[in-house]
C-alpha cells in the first residue's frame, strides 16, 4: 500500500516515462489534492477535478451542506460531525432517521471509514472501528451518519 499512495514516486515515474496525463484510478488517489498539485507542478495533466475542487469536497459534511445549498437531493443524515455514538444517536433523532444507517468518515474516500449499522446494538463498535480506520490512514477526523 505505501507505494500505491506515494505521490512523489508516482509522479516521478510518470514524468520519467514522458507521460503528459495521469489518471489516478479509483479510490484514495482520485481524491488526493496533493497528487493533483504534484501533477500540475510536474507539467502533467491530472485526469480528474482540480486540487481546489478536491479540497472543497474532501470534507464530506461540508460537501453535503454545499449540495443541499445548491438544491441537490441528499440522503437524510447528520448536519455536523459526531464525536461519539451518543452524538450519532442524537443526530439520528434530530434528522428523524432510523436503522439501518451508514457511518462515514468526514474525510473518507475509497470506502475507507465507512461502516453499515443495522441496529443500535452494533453502533458503538462500528463507531470505534470507523475512528480506528481513519486514524490508521490519516483521514480527516470525525464521523457522520446517513
Amino acid at each position: 500500500v505505501p507505494s500505491y499512495l506515494d505521490t512523489h514516486r508516482i509522479v516521478s515515474a510518470a514524468a520519467e516515462a514522458g507521460c503528459d496525463m495521469l489518471h489516478p484510478g479509483y479510490g484514495f488517489l482520485s481524491e488526493s489534492a496533493g497528487l493533483a498539485d504534484a501533477c500540475d507542478e510536474a507539467g502533467i495533466s491530472f485526469v480528474g477535478p482540480t486540487a481546489s475542487t478536491i479540497r472543497k469536497l474532501g470534507d464530506k459534511v461540508a460537501a453535503r451542506q454545499l449540495a443541499q445549498q445548491l438544491g441537490v437531493p441528499t440522503a437524510a443524515g447528520s448536519a455536523a460531525p459526531c464525536d461519539s455514538p451518543a452524538g450519532v444517536r442524537a443526530a439520528m433523532a434530530g434528522a428523524g432517521i432510523h436503522y439501518p444507517v451508514m457511518l462515514k468518515a468526514v474525510g473518507g474516500g475509497g470506502g475507507r471509514g465507512m461502516r453499515p449499522v443495522a441496529r443500535d446494538e452494533a453502533l458503538d463498535e462500528a463507531f470505534a472501528a470507523c475512528q480506528r480506520e481513519c486514524a490508521a490512514v490519516g483521514l480527516l477526523g470525525g464521523v457522520f451518519v446517513e
